[in-house]
């Protein structure tokens, strides 16, 4: 790699500068300890089936399950064995994986490594499900929602519309006009609600208003306690 440049006293940037060259070596060795430590092998083509594997020469599969001479999770390739002459026949060859060893899937263009028991994906940002720490509960949940259970908690609404202040919409024509539950309107009469698919209900708008009439003209209980001797 090697790809930093040394700073030098004379670039002026500080006396952080011993900081900030030991923090890019640090970073190469931390990248080349990454890669370097896979063992890197051949692409194969897919994960297959002892049975369904075809036999062409340098064809080269993951076994995704045990089969007549097949291991799973073992690497094949049909090929000749190693120092054979003209006269033997292809084979299966056999690659035992270890942990850490590392290819690309082809057929679906992935990398994969294998971490002693399993294949697991090498992390891609661009594959949600793929990402790690986005489940909540235990490992097996990630809260992703169906179409169809969006829809049940939506309404088919989108996100925006779902906010209190975004249901405000133009009042009604009348109790029957198109509307969606829980968007309200107000005008010069009347404060309308929507209280069911294309169902409104209104409400008279009072400009001016009091608590309590009888406490506003000195009625009550209060008043009469406070006329009492």
């Amino acid at each position: 790699m090697a790809r930093f440049i040394e700073i030098q006293r004379t670039d002026r940037v500080g006396p952080s500068r011993v900081t900030i060259n030991n923090n890019f070596q640090e970073l190469e060795s931390l990248i080349n300890e990454k890669i370097h430590g896979l063992d890197w092998q051949e692409s194969v083509l897919s994960f297959i089936d002892e049975a369904s594997a075809v036999e062409n020469p340098r064809n080269r599969y993951i076994a995704d399950s045990d089969g007549a001479t097949w291991q799973k999770d073992h690497i094949y390739q049909w090929g000749l064995p190693p120092g054979a002459s003209s006269s033997v026949s292809y084979e299966w060859l056999e690659i035992i994986p270890d942990d850490g060893t590392a290819l690309l899937v082809e057929d679906e263009d992935r990398l994969y490594m294998y971490n002693g028991t399993a294949w697991v994906k090498l992390s891609q940002a661009v594959a949600h499900n793929d990402l790690s720490g986005i489940q909540g509960g235990n490992a097996t949940e990630r809260y992703h929602l169906t179409n169809s259970q969006h829809t049940t908690l939506t309404g088919n609404l989108d996100a925006q519309s779902l906010h209190y202040h975004d249901l405000q919409v133009s009042p009604p024509a009348d109790n029957f006009s198109s509307g969606v539950k829980g968007q309200w309107a107000v005008d010069d009469n009347y404060y309308y609600y929507c209280v069911a698919t294309n169902t409104w209900v209104r409400q008279p708008v009072e400009t001016e208003f009091f608590a309590d009439e009888y406490t506003l003209y000195g009625f009550g209980e209060e008043a009469s306690s406070s006329s009492s001797p």
